[in-house]
């Protein structure tokens, strides 16, 4: 290593070290004010979803259910929970149509759609519905790669195919073994 290269390690150590202070002075100040820090939370995680803040200038009750969830039930640290793959998510309601399109076909109602992607992948998705509207979908641990979206299309089309060659006696065992491919237990395969 050349001394260049020393004297830039050197004060990018210096720069950190000063960084680090700084921030733990920051941190001494508001230690003894439990409830600031549990807002602070609370705005940070409105501020991880883009949700904005209430027409109270306060973060969204949603907030508030997932920071309990966190410090009643999750031990790790804060910023490593909500960046892990299967990190909380808090979307609006109007997203799910988005997240899973492929069963739009069933269903204009997003709610209807949340139920239906939790029977098929499995999910734990809530909404918040406060007795008047829904404006968000939530769930405590979602990760994009625990399912692989369905292809309803294609199932629908060989249950048709499948009812159609049942009612002229016809034989539906390749059709059975086709459906059976997709990995769906005969529950799910009635949703569908």
């Amino acid at each position: 290593m050349d001394k260049f290269e020393q004297q830039m390690n050197e004060y990018e150590r210096k720069r950190e070290e000063e960084r680090l202070a700084f921030l733990k002075k920051g941190a001494d100040k508001v230690r003894g004010d439990d409830d600031l820090i549990y807002r602070m939370m609370a705005l940070h995680l409105s501020q991880r979803f883009e949700l904005g803040l209430n027409w109270r200038n306060e973060p969204h009750n949603i907030v508030y259910r997932i920071l309990n969830y966190y410090i009643e039930k999750i031990d790790e640290d804060f910023e490593e929970w909500l960046n892990k793959d299967n990190a909380p998510i808090i979307k609006p309601i109007n997203t799910i149509k988005s997240i899973f399109p492929e069963l739009k076909i069933f269903s204009d109602d997003d709610r209807k759609i949340i139920k239906i992607a939790n029977s098929l992948y499995g999910l734990d998705i809530e909404t918040d519905f406060d007795g008047f509207d829904v404006d968000y979908w939530y769930s405590y641990e979602f990760d994009f790669n625990a399912f692989t979206p369905i292809n309803v299309e294609e199932i629908q089309k060989l249950k048709t195919e499948m009812m159609v060659l049942a009612k002229y006696g016809y034989d539906t065992s390749k059709i059975e073994e086709e459906l059976q491919t997709f990995g769906l237990t005969e529950e799910q395969l009635e949703v569908l």
